[in-house]
């Protein structure tokens, strides 16, 4: 069983939490923006437009008709587009790693660091999917309370 932190050792995380603000020197900067290209979920958008199905285009352009003419209905949209488009690579790298640690695990004497790397992958990619689905979650209610507002301000005339 972990031992309880103490509260001083607690008052201290929060606290050194409180002062970050990420890396600081260049070189700290530099393996910060190599862990984000390690994976890929990051890079530019376009270049993974083919990771879409036909049906999250469909949901795209409904999206994209339920976002017409609001204020923030093209910053929500783009925003859906782009959090679709890393769901998809996150569920394709999960995907990946799912299969790897299949093999791993059917061979009579697993490659122990290799299987220990790929399952601490999948627990990280893990996390990526669910903070994708959320704020792909969050930006479809903001757009569909868009269209129930325009509705009642139709109705309402």
């Amino acid at each position: 069983m972990a031992r309880r932190r103490t509260a001083a050792a607690i008052c201290a995380s929060k606290a050194n939490g409180a002062r970050s603000r990420g890396p600081v020197s260049i070189s700290g900067k530099a393996k910060s923006s190599r862990n984000a290209r390690k994976h890929g979920l990051f890079s530019p958008i376009e270049a993974d437009a083919h990771v879409l199905s036909k049906a999250d285009i469909e949901l795209l352009d409904h999206l994209r008709t339920l976002g017409r003419g609001a204020w923030n209905g093209d910053q929500l949209i783009g925003e859906s587009y782009q959090t679709l488009v890393r769901l998809r690579r996150v569920l394709v790298l999960i995907k990946q790693a799912g299969e790897d640690i299949g093999l791993l695990l059917a061979i009579e004497s697993p490659d122990m660091p290799l299987l220990t790397e790929r399952v601490t992958q999948l627990v990280r990619l893990a996390r990526y999917e669910r903070r994708f689905r959320g704020k792909l979650d969050r930006t479809m209610r903001a757009l569909m309370s868009l269209d129930r507002e325009r509705v009642s301000a139709s109705l309402a005339s």
